[in-house]
């Protein structure tokens, strides 16, 4: 798996909670069971650009590993990707995503990415 699509899992939901409107946001929560609050709360302090790379919380992992990744990627774009970009630390989610065991579905697809 490369790095690229370690970031998938992650970058979908802090998009969703950073850069997305009300309504996605809201849709994203009550159709994925994404508690968009609690992991923008538990897991931005880990990705963002400035800071060391510091291993994720419990609370961390397991707000990432309650998602349901496959129904939160109908709400990722390639143009909410790239307002990520200047926000988090590509290196850091990887990381994060690693260190969580974070799992993706096999076959799956988020924007652009494919894994």
């Amino acid at each position: 798996m490369s790095g690229k699509n370690c970031v998938v899992p992650l970058a979908i939901l802090i998009i969703i909670g950073l850069f997305a409107s009300d309504i996605v946001q809201v849709s994203a929560q009550q159709e994925c069971g994404i508690n968009v609050s609690n992991i923008e709360t538990q897991c931005l302090k880990f990705v963002g650009k400035s800071g060391p790379e510091v291993p994720p919380s419990q609370g961390c992992c397991a707000a990432l590993n309650a998602v349901d990744l496959k129904c939160a990627c109908k709400y990722l774009t390639d143009d909410l990707l790239r307002k990520l970009a200047d926000k988090i630390s590509e290196e850091k989610v990887v990381f994060v995503a690693k260190s969580c065991g974070v799992k993706l579905p096999p076959g799956g697809k988020c924007a652009s990415f494919k894994f």
